[in-house]
């Protein structure tokens, strides 16, 4: 936990952009059903090509969900990096005796698999959390 609020801490900008533009996605998740509707109700009953573009540029409009893919994996691989890295320093910390308790599979293991796992954790909460709290 002391890892995860170091790094927020260094990283609030690209957390908080994160955070922001998933709320955006959400509201896009609202609203471009709102809009596919509108377009069949509205631009295709009254034949205007006129309302169809602009109800079309509107949903153009709301590209979050790429720019919080791009936002996630970001934080996402910061994360595990800041993460390996500190085991990385605490294993060369280690005495040598202590490596034969360590097997060589499952320091390099711990070292590459855990901090992924860790940090697709927390992004998916961040997902599962702000949409449906």
């Amino acid at each position: 936990m002391n890892i995860l609020n170091q790094f927020i801490k260094k990283n609030i900008f690209l957390c908080s952009i994160t955070i922001m533009v998933l709320f955006l996605q959400v509201i896009e998740t609202l609203y471009v059903p709102f809009l596919a509707a509108r377009i069949t109700d509205v631009g295709i009953k009254s034949e205007n090509l006129n309302t169809l573009i602009s109800i079309g540029l509107k949903m153009l409009f709301f590209f979050f969900s790429e720019f919080n893919s791009c936002s996630k994996e970001s934080v996402r691989s910061k994360l595990a990096y800041k993460i390996r890295k500190n085991i990385f320093r605490k294993v060369q910390e280690l005495f040598s005796l202590d490596f034969s308790n360590y097997g060589v599979g499952q320091l390099l293991s711990r070292t590459m698999s855990n901090p992924e796992n860790i940090a697709f954790s927390v992004i998916s909460s961040l997902q599962m959390i702000i949409p449906a709290p």
